[in-house]
């Protein structure tokens, strides 16, 4: 997620929903947490000033506050354990993060809200974190922020473009379940198979 304030420097803030600490290493962080803020590790790039400022991991990592389960009761199949509360603050991926009162999740929404930029990297844009791409896509419905998704595909081939366009509509239906403006659909890019 990228915020851009008085158009210099630019400042980035990661939101990890991987278990590991491979950002982390990658970055050369030696601390284990799920969230680290006032990083400030400053960089330049292409006459820019930029810095990364925030690294929250909102499932939490394999070695605390991990949440692992769905986004709603529904996804439950089975009612005893859909209606049980020991069950789903344990599974409902939404109640887990408010019985652990650990409020990454808070502050993951409110980057959101404030990204000119969101980027999503690595991820299958799955149904058990519906309720992040909902808030992305609320945020692109709401404001003139762009969307920039990298997606890895056997299925999209340079050689076969309207694949790519096929798959970028097929993406952006399932984000906001619904058609949207071909405004806001220019403001999403999706980047397939890059190196």
């Amino acid at each position: 997620f990228h915020k851009k304030i008085n158009k210099r420097p630019d400042y980035f803030h990661i939101i990890n929903f991987n278990y590991t600490n491979t950002i982390e290493t990658l970055l050369g962080i030696e601390n284990k947490s799920t969230e680290f803020s006032n990083l400030r590790r400053k960089g330049h790039a292409r006459g820019v000033d930029n810095s990364l400022e925030t690294l929250l991991h909102v499932h939490g990592t394999t070695d605390e506050d991990m949440v692992l389960g769905v986004n709603h009761r529904e996804q439950i199949n089975n009612a005893s354990f859909a209606d049980n509360l020991d069950i789903t603050s344990q599974f409902v991926k939404p109640e887990c993060n408010l019985a652990q009162r650990h409020g990454v999740e808070l502050k993951c929404q409110d980057l959101i809200i404030k990204s000119d930029l969101i980027v999503i990297f690595g991820s299958s844009l799955g149904e058990t974190d519906e309720l992040w791409w909902q808030l992305i896509a609320k945020q692109m419905l709401e404001r003139d922020c762009l969307l920039l998704v990298f997606v890895h595909s056997e299925v999209i081939k340079k050689r076969n473009p309207a694949r790519s366009d096929r798959y970028k509509r097929a993406l952006i239906n399932r984000l906001f379940k619904t058609e949207v403006p071909k405004e806001i659909g220019e403001r999403v890019i999706v980047a397939f198979n890059t190196e």
